[in-house]
């Protein structure tokens, strides 16, 4: 997880307490320093099944790759797009 605006707005939602925070970041081993110790780095479907909430910030083909029916019973904040343009893997 590079220094990117994604990166920032976590640090904001740790910050503020909004309760536990679960980061997916595919092309990542470990959380940058500040975030390792406010919120957890986890697996894509595991995090999408124990939200509530689920923002996407970037792009990724895994991203891409979710089918939009998994997000039903969730609160969405799509800002890269992606739910109304996925590829499903047959």
């Amino acid at each position: 997880m590079r220094e990117s605006p994604a990166v920032e707005i976590v640090r904001e939602l740790t910050d503020r307490n909004i309760g536990h925070v679960i980061t997916v970041e595919p092309n990542v081993v470990a959380l940058p320093a500040g975030l390792d110790n406010k919120c957890e780095l986890g697996r894509l479907t595991d995090a999408v099944s124990r939200a509530d909430i689920v923002v996407i910030l970037v792009d990724h083909l895994p991203f891409r790759r979710l089918d939009p029916l998994r997000f039903h019973d969730k609160i969405v904040i799509d800002t890269r797009g992606l739910l109304s343009q996925v590829q499903p893997v047959n």
